[in-house]
């Protein structure tokens, strides 16, 4: 069985240089869905930290 890493990890870096896809817990992401992606989960993480202030 894999081990499963939460989003937040892979989130808080860029996106490497000079690599098209990368495959983290079992999904494949290219540039353009890994920024897309990113922006949602950090569009969520802020407004999670607004409702707890």
């Amino acid at each position: 069985m894999s081990r499963q890493y939460s989003h937040n990890f892979i989130f808080e870096i860029d996106f490497p240089e000079n690599v098209k896809t990368i495959f983290f817990n079992g999904k494949t992401y290219s540039k353009e869905k890994f920024n897309s992606e990113k922006a949602k989960y950090l569009k969520r993480k802020s407004a999670k930290q607004l409702k707890v202030v």
